[in-house]
């Protein structure tokens, strides 16, 4: 077992910027930024990009805009919230 890191783009919010009382609902993830890190320091939204541990992974901004309009819709009808788009390392 060892500690992995990759780099995410997500749509959605960090915890701080979510009601008290949000609770991990379907298709809306925690992703930690470190190992081991508190969900009250972590970013809570859906995956778009997810690079391969410790890589870098190419991307394309006019291929990636259609998924994150619709991510973005999919955010706001499941949480109610206006999503932002994040790029973070994940640590797990």
């Amino acid at each position: 077992m060892g500690i992995d890191y990759s780099a995410v783009i997500v749509v959605g919010l960090w915890s701080e910027d979510l009601p008290k009382d949000f609770e991990e609902v379907e298709n809306i993830e925690c992703i930690q930024p470190y190992y081991d890190a508190p969900t009250e320091h972590s970013l809570w939204g859906i995956v778009i990009e997810n690079s391969e541990d410790y890589n870098a992974t190419e991307i394309n901004l006019d291929v990636l805009s259609h998924p994150i309009k619709v991510a973005k819709e999919n955010f706001k009808r499941i949480s109610g919230l206006d999503a932002k788009v994040y790029l973070s390392t994940r640590g797990w």
